[in-house]
């Protein structure tokens, strides 16, 4: 059998991780650590000793990252940090530089290729995480070489546009995994193309017998029927699920009905009066999306029906990407009561029309006293909560467990104490995000941010221009460098006017490294890291 393979000495580490590597048209550029090499692909017989080498390595595989040809290493993908968490690690984003991480666009030769020397043993017999980002998965008994006694997490992103929830099942009932499985995500792409596929009470109840998924992500739907799927479904429990991530979008393209949105939540809401009684959900982030508007009966309905998950709900998370109905008025504290009789350690209730004012934050610290995340509105640039920069600090000081903290806020004509020294109580803070929010003194306000909170690692700030964004990436990282070294804050603004920021460049990347022990146990392979940028 042939396969399109390549003969670089320098990059041999990838060859032996996964056989077809990165495929890309002969005699093509591409950066190798420090210096320009010219590849020069060739068509060559896969010989016994290449499978005995990619065997002997597979084994040290633990996370598989399957990537589209044409977004293939655009971003590292991350780890989801609730999953992360739930597994009892730390959340931490996908590491390419470890030897267990390995990244590929796998393609047909390649699937054929592991077909003929492992039939169907699993290939990978360590795998543990498998992202699926391919957007050719007709034919789904590909994937069965991947599913590996060990493997705990399976993804389908939203570029798998010819997947099957049918297909996905009956590969997964007949594969050892099904009982190792504890988290399940399947994204589908809101597309018109896409309105046929369909989850139904027969897929809800093999997901319920999966012993222990405990994260499982679902994309739905306005052609799911909730309401016939909940009294098809048998009174079984689902015994380890704690997170239920659900993503509702409206297809259809025309002729939308005003309602979509409204019945996007009365779905929900059907849907969780019928599990409240059969899992003891811990985590419940959830996004609506749709052309139609959402009354605030529908969200009261919904927080009423969290309500009954008092005993166990500790993050909730709410994108409701559709607009308000039409007169009515912004959401405030009371209507969030239902809420507050929960004890929820996360809150996020991004993209809402909101009005909640500085004493309503105390209610939450009343309500709340060991939160740990707090979202509110700061992607809605029409909500009526809106904070004076300089209050956040104050704000994080009456919320002593808090690492995460999202709000709208403004600059307009309000002194910033650039020079104030490094408060205990802010350096747990780990994110603040800004959403969409208007700022005046874009510098100023980065440098009040970074010196308030030193130790955030993700500063946001997305004001929906793209050169805006990519400045204040740029100044934040700059201004954070610049405190470190000691310097003065009047010569942070200063090197913050000159500025500049480059044009976004589209570099894809694959990092392979092995570990030390490889050298002791094979002869003439080489430990070392291979970088490609195309």
């Amino acid at each position: 059998m042939d396969v399109l393979w390549y003969t670089l000495d320098d990059f041999i580490p990838l060859l032996y991780c996964f056989p077809d590597g990165l495929v890309i048209d002969s005699e093509t550029e591409c950066w190798i650590g420090a210096r320009w090499n010219l590849f020069t692909f060739t068509k060559e017989t896969l010989s016994e000793s290449d499978v005995t080498r990619f065997a002997h390595h597979a084994r040290r595989v633990r996370v598989l990252n399957s990537l589209t040809p044409q977004k293939a290493f655009d971003k590292r993908p991350s780890m989801d940090v609730q999953l992360s968490r739930m597994l009892g690690g730390r959340p931490r984003d996908w590491n390419p530089w470890r030897p267990d991480h390995v990244g590929s666009y796998v393609d047909d030769s390649c699937f054929q290729i592991l077909h003929k020397f492992f039939g169907h043993s699993p290939a990978l017999p360590a795998l543990r995480v498998l992202c699926c980002n391919h957007p050719n998965l007709y034919d789904m008994s590909h994937l069965t070489l991947f599913f590996s006694p060990t493997l705990r997490r399976l993804v389908f992103s939203e570029n798998c546009a010819h997947f099957r929830f049918e297909y996905v099942f009956a590969n997964l009932e007949k594969s050892p995994c099904r009982n190792t499985l504890t988290a399940l995500q399947l994204d589908d792409n809101p597309t018109a193309a896409s309105a046929n596929i369909k989850l139904d009470a027969y897929d809800v109840v093999f997901l319920a017998s999966l012993p222990r998924l405990e994260w499982l992500q679902l994309f739905l739907d306005t052609s799911i029927d909730c309401n016939t799927m909940c009294q098809e479904l048998p009174v079984a429990p689902f015994p380890s699920l704690r997170c239920l991530k659900l993503t509702y979008h409206n297809i259809k393209q025309e002729d939308s009905d005003p309602s979509d949105g409204d019945l996007a939540l009365k779905d929900f809401t059907t849907l969780l009066r019928h599990l409240q009684p059969l899992c003891p959900l811990q985590h419940l982030p959830i996004t609506v999306a749709g052309n139609g508007d959402i009354s605030h009966a529908s969200i009261r309905a919904f927080f009423a029906a969290l309500a009954a998950f008092r005993p166990s709900l500790v993050s909730l998370g709410m994108v409701i990407m559709a607009p308000s109905r039409a007169g009515e008025p912004p959401f405030g504290i009371h209507d969030l009561a239902p809420l507050l009789e929960l004890p929820v350690k996360e809150l996020s209730l991004e993209a809402i029309y909101m009005d909640i004012s500085r004493a309503d934050l105390h209610v939450f610290t009343a309500a709340w006293p060991r939160l740990n995340w707090l979202h509110l509105g700061q992607d809605n640039a029409d909500t009526a909560t809106l904070f004076p920069l300089s209050t956040l600090p104050d704000i994080v000081r009456t919320m002593p467990y808090l690492t995460q903290l999202g709000l709208r806020v403004h600059d307009d004509g309000e002194p910033l104490d650039i020079d104030a020294p490094v408060d205990p109580a802010l350096q747990r803070i780990s994110m603040v995000d800004l959403g969409s929010s208007s700022l005046q003194n874009r510098e100023r306000a980065a440098l009040f941010i970074a010196r308030s909170f030193p130790n955030a690692t993700s500063l946001l700030y997305d004001p929906h221009d793209s050169r805006v964004k990519a400045f204040w990436w740029q100044a934040t990282d700059h201004v954070r460098r610049h405190i470190r070294e000691g310097m003065q804050s009047d010569a942070i603004l200063a090197s913050l006017a000159g500025l500049v920021v480059p044009p976004p460049r589209s570099r894809r990347y694959v990092e392979i490294v092995l570990d030390d022990e490889v050298e002791d146990e094979v002869d003439g392979i080489a430990t070392g890291v291979g970088q490609v940028a195309v």
